[in-house]
């Protein structure tokens, strides 16, 4: 077993037993946990696929509702190459999810891009790799990039050996609603694996409903012509701020400070909107207005 510690190449091992990553869920009018849970080996056409179980729960800002989802993903293991199983009309696909062995330069595409993106087929890309100790553990890092609409390469992404990324995805750059995740922690039987320090969303639930509904980190108001909107944050604290339509579109983000800051909303038409504040001190509200 001493191998698995003192041996790199053996970090690219892909769900070995035990295996638990959690993360936390982020949107444009969510916040949520997941877990995911290697539990086991199956066949599916004759190939030795991974059963990973998938739990996650958010909190829609938007519906003011609390939703649950489980179900099974299935990948597999190719030569250092990882993909991602799915059904689709009763008949499998496969497509790559990771390349754990890949070099600088390497490219392949973007799992489920095809079906998002309308302007064509998105790649990643591998664009720098280092070694990095984590809990006693020598793991490549991969800093990954895809190709944005504009055509050039954005970083996306670390696809660290083992671990793999945060909802074990890589998101397609043309995804409306900027939706993410942030790795909290991994660990698996043969290693006491990784921890961010992060709080676990998770860890608020079932009381999240409470905790959200409860006292109000700003306040948001109009100019008299409805061009303006000012931000007045409790307790004098700035922070960032990033403005949504209905569908999950950014309109506008920027900063605001603890004394007041107005924004001007150019020619949005009267509708419903989002306000997503962030506090310096990491605390998020989510907040609907309507411009008169």
């Amino acid at each position: 077993m001493l191998g698995w510690f003192t041996i790199p190449l053996l970090a690219q091992t892909w769900c070995p037993p035990g295996a638990v990553w959690q993360d936390n869920l982020i949107g444009w009018a969510l916040t949520g946990c997941e877990t995911r849970t290697y539990t086991g080996d199956t066949l599916i056409q004759g190939q030795l696929c991974q059963t990973i179980h998938v739990w996650n729960r958010t909190y829609s800002y938007w519906d003011e509702e609390l939703s649950t989802a489980e179900y099974d993903m299935h990948t597999r293991l190719d030569d250092g190459v990882v993909y991602a199983l799915w059904s689709e009309d009763g008949t499998w696909y496969s497509d790559t999810l990771y390349w754990l062995t890949a070099p600088v330069g390497a490219r392949w595409n973007v799992l489920g891009a095809a079906g998002m993106c309308p302007e064509g087929e998105r790649w990643v890309e591998v664009l720098s790799i280092e070694d990095r100790e984590i809990n006693g553990l020598t793991l490549q890092v991969r800093q990954l990039g895809n190709d944005n609409l504009s055509g050039e390469m954005a970083v996306t992404a670390e696809m660290i050996d083992r671990i793999g990324t945060p909802l074990l995805s890589i998101p397609p750059p043309c995804v409306i609603g900027e939706s993410f995740g942030v790795t909290v922690s991994y660990s698996d039987d043969l290693w006491e694996g990784f921890d961010s320090g992060e709080t676990s969303n998770c860890d608020r639930f079932p009381n999240s409903l409470r905790e959200l509904q409860g006292a109000q980190l700003h306040r948001l108001s109009f100019g008299p012509d409805g061009r303006t909107l000012t931000i007045q944050a409790a307790g004098g604290s700035g922070g960032l701020y990033a403005l949504y339509d209905v569908h999950g579109k950014s309109i506008q983000h920027g900063r605001y400070s603890g004394g007041g800051t107005t924004i001007g909303l150019g020619e949005l038409t009267p509708a419903m909107y989002l306000a997503r504040l962030t506090t310096n001190s990491g605390q998020q509200e989510v907040v609907k207005f309507q411009v008169p």
